[in-house]
Formats: C-alpha cells, structure tokens, sequence
C-alpha cells in the first residue's frame, strides 16, 4: 500500500522518470549512470529553490490536441507535446537539449547549463 502511494504522489513523473530511464539505459551511453547516481541528481534538481513541479491545467487537453494537431507530433513526439503544453499553461521554459520542442509554438526553450 504504501509504495503505491508513493509512485502516486511522486510529482513530475513524465520528465523524471524519463531522465533515470536514459541516463541508466545500456547502450545508449559508454557507461550508464546507476540508479543511485540519477536519483541523487533528481534529489539535487528538486532541492533548488527555483524547481517547481508542474501539474495540468483544465486547459490541459486543449492545448495539448492544438499543438499535435499543429505540429502533426506523433508517437514519441506526444510526450514532448504534454511536456511542452505544461510548459505554455504555467509560462515556464522547456530546460532541455531536445530540439524537438522547438517544433511547438509558444515553448520557450533553454539548453541546460547555458
């Protein structure tokens, strides 16, 4: 009972969940971080005083059909859409080296680290 409340409530489970599952792929990088290495980098990104948490709106929907219906975004492009229709609801820039969220119209989008 109380891991599924755990997973349940863990906020921001799109983006960080997807950084721990590339970061620790093998093959995709010479020597994979471990489990224990990504989520100690979570736990510092989280602990800044300028980390929010993002949740949808009840625009949501709306702007997410807009920008995939714009973009004609499919397949893996649909989690970069829900990414970068959170970001246009909450007026927060994108931190990522994803090109791909340049596609969408409105998204505000920094490399990290520059």
């Amino acid at each position: 009972m109380s891991n599924r409340c755990c997973v349940s409530e863990w906020p921001g489970r799109v983006p960080l969940l997807a950084f721990i599952r590339l970061a620790t792929r093998p093959g995709l990088f010479p020597r994979p971080a471990t489990i224990e290495q990504v989520t100690s980098q979570v736990s510092a990104w989280l602990a800044q005083p300028s980390a929010q948490i993002v949740q949808p709106t009840a625009r949501h929907a709306t702007v997410l059909a807009d920008l995939l219906s714009h973009t004609n975004a499919a397949g893996n492009l649909v989690t970069d859409g829900h990414l970068a229709a959170l970001a246009i609801e909450h007026r927060a820039t994108v931190v990522s080296y994803d090109s791909d969220f340049d596609r969408f119209p409105g998204v505000r989008r920094e490399r990290p680290m520059s």
